[in-house]
């Protein structure tokens, strides 16, 4: 799978990370991820360097933006994993599925009456 041209560094890193879990079906899912981690990561940066509190222009000290931008990123985050396994479950089960009927066609095959034939 190609990796996406706009991903920076962490989020680039985290597609190298993650890619061989998934297939092409779900890369826009998996780069949606990633560019959400880095903008997770960098709120949870700016928090740990300028702390939980902001003082904004008119002199009022609030919470941090940052502090939403994390806990929506989370959020997203979340959601689009939940979306990655589900697809990533339904095709280990397809190959699961898939394999089981083989061998047991193979199975029949093995079993049929002289002079009878399955195709596969």
């Amino acid at each position: 799978m190609k990796k996406p041209e706009d991903l920076n560094e962490i989020s680039g890193a985290k597609w190298d990370e993650m890619v061989k879990l998934y297939d092409e079906q779900v890369s826009d899912m998996l780069a949606a991820y990633c560019r959400n981690f880095s903008r997770y990561m960098a709120a949870e940066a700016a928090l740990s360097d300028k702390g939980m509190l902001y003082k904004n222009p008119s002199g009022l000290v609030t919470t941090s933006p940052m502090i939403n931008i994390s806990v929506q990123m989370q959020g997203q985050m979340k959601k689009i994993m939940e979306y990655l396994e589900k697809h990533r479950l339904k095709q280990n089960l397809k190959l699961e599925i898939d394999r089981g009927v083989k061998e047991m066609l193979t199975e029949l095959q093995k079993s049929t009456t002289p002079g009878c034939s399955l195709k596969m």
